[in-house]
């Protein structure tokens, strides 16, 4: 009965939006996908396997994350972010680098991460958790590897995916797990998924997610915590005729999931 009600939400909502749309909700009883494996524009999604790379990486001893890094000027990209315009002497751990990639999406600060732990290592953590869709191909900002062809791509479904991961999976221990999901609750971008949802939080709930957008393009992904359970969910859209419907309709499928689930007698 919840799943058959959200999933015609969904449907209804998805009908109405001028442009493409691919949804993935999961829980622990069951699933909704519409488009979910479906190819799109990653934009700023593609900093959630990067940021699971980077803490992998952490974890085997392969990058140490406390170590400092300068930001040079010619890694310097505009976009979203801070560093860019921050003193040329500044240097941050690793560490902090992530969690501004995640928290403000920070290009600049993508960049860095990137090189650090490589495109081939995101692209292999992508291929070994079986996301078929995903892939890191440029850095942030390049539009000369656009004008290429080169771009990054992943699905609602891979996001589910590397989401799952954060929860349940075995690329992390359960402490990097844990920094993973405490870096998204960081988000600071709320006019999407949680947009309706918020503010009316219980107590026991809390919720953690990645936002990303591009000229036409809206998306969200995050993981919605009540009590013991987590519901993972991904909505992401492209050709889109009006970017604010688009996020309008993020938001309201959020307010939909959260409507599910948090139902108090």
């Amino acid at each position: 009965m919840k799943k058959s009600k959200l999933e015609k939400t969904i449907q209804e909502l998805a009908a109405s939006v001028d442009g493409r749309v691919a949804v993935y909700i999961e829980w622990d009883e069951g699933r909704i996908g519409l488009n979910e494996q479906e190819a799109f524009p990653s934009a700023s999604l593609i900093k959630i396997p990067i940021m699971l790379e980077a803490l992998r990486q952490e974890q085997v001893g392969q990058t140490d994350l406390n170590t400092s890094l300068a930001i040079p000027a010619e890694e310097r990209v505009g976009g979203m972010g801070v560093l860019a315009n921050l003193s040329s002497d500044i240097q941050l751990p690793l560490r902090d680098l992530v969690s501004l990639m995640i928290a403000i999406s920070d290009n600049t600060a993508t960049n860095l991460v990137i090189q650090k732990v490589t495109m081939e290592a995101v692209n292999q953590l992508a291929a070994r958790l079986g996301c078929q869709q995903t892939v890191l191909a440029r850095k942030m900002m390049d539009t000369e590897a656009v004008r290429q062809g080169r771009d990054n791509y992943t699905s609602a479904q891979d996001i589910g995916l590397f989401l799952k991961e954060i929860i349940v999976g075995n690329a992390l221990d359960s402490s990097r797990k844990e920094a993973a999901f405490q870096m998204m609750r960081q988000q600071q971008f709320h006019t999407k998924l949680p947009a309706y949802f918020l503010g009316e939080l219980p107590l026991d709930a809390c919720f953690a997610h990645k936002t990303g957008e591009l000229a036409g393009i809206e998306h969200d992904a995050g993981i919605l915590k009540i009590g013991k359970q987590y519901i993972t969910m991904a909505v992401l859209t492209r050709d889109l005729a009006d970017e604010a419907a688009g996020r309008e309709f993020i938001a309201k499928v959020g307010k939909a999931v959260f409507d599910t689930f948090c139902q108090r007698d």
